[in-house]
């Protein structure tokens, strides 16, 4: 019983600095993609082809059938 308060609060700081961590990234990101279109274009193909290949890994995952 006295482990879950702290495990609760463990959870939300991890949230809280992955969710500032993303908004910086992505603020970074936008800000370098304003500034040369061709990095946007990578990333974007980057993108793309990281969620071809987490996509199916995740679901199988969670159980579902990818038919």
């Amino acid at each position: 019983m006295a482990r879950e308060p702290t495990l609760v609060v463990t959870s939300c700081m991890v949230f809280w600095f992955l969710l500032l961590f993303t908004m910086n990234l992505s603020v970074k990101v936008v800000y370098y993609t304003v500034n040369s279109p061709r990095l946007f274009f990578l990333l974007l193909i980057f993108l793309v082809r990281t969620k071809k290949l987490v996509d199916p890994v995740a679901l199988h995952h969670l159980g579902y059938s990818l038919n």
